[in-house]
């Protein structure tokens, strides 16, 4: 609660007696108000959050390869290259299916960037849908993850 106040009073860059005042006034006021809209902040530790970071940037140096050679498998196949009616069918189809992967790896080092840029922002690690701790173990597994295992079950 005390960092919610501080991330209240910063928000003009002022940290005075007042601001923390007021800020502390809108927060009780809109606690009281709202009791279902409760803020939840996951204090994860900062070797957590390094360990995470760190998997994170991993995770996209990995995903940025495996785009590059998918990107090298997706390449459209010659007319003049010597196959077969059925070997060229396979690699067709063989050629869709590298194109699902890299549309999905793709999505994923989206989400990775876009992780690697909350990792420091005090609701990371919640999830968006029950706002609950997703967990570290969940985190640690696929750190892009903005809903707890619950929720994703539920999709």
């Amino acid at each position: 609660m005390i960092r919610l106040l501080l991330y209240l009073c910063s928000a003009n860059n002022v940290v005075n007696k007042n601001s923390i005042q007021n800020s502390f006034f809108i927060f009780s006021h809109f606690m009281y108000n709202y009791p279902k809209y409760t803020i939840k902040i996951y204090d994860m530790t900062k070797k957590e959050k390094d360990i995470l970071k760190k998997k994170i940037e991993d995770d996209i140096v990995t995903t940025e390869e495996q785009i590059e050679i998918l990107e090298e498998k997706v390449k459209p196949i010659a007319p003049d290259c010597s196959l077969g009616r059925l070997t060229r069918l396979e690699a067709m189809g063989e050629q869709d299916v590298n194109n699902k992967v890299l549309d999905e790896s793709r999505v994923k080092l989206t989400r990775l960037k876009n992780a690697l840029l909350r990792i420091d922002k005090p609701m990371f690690g919640i999830c968006i849908e029950c706002e609950e701790e997703i967990g570290l173990g969940r985190m640690s597994i696929r750190p892009e993850s903005v809903r707890c295992v619950g929720c994703a079950g539920n999709l």
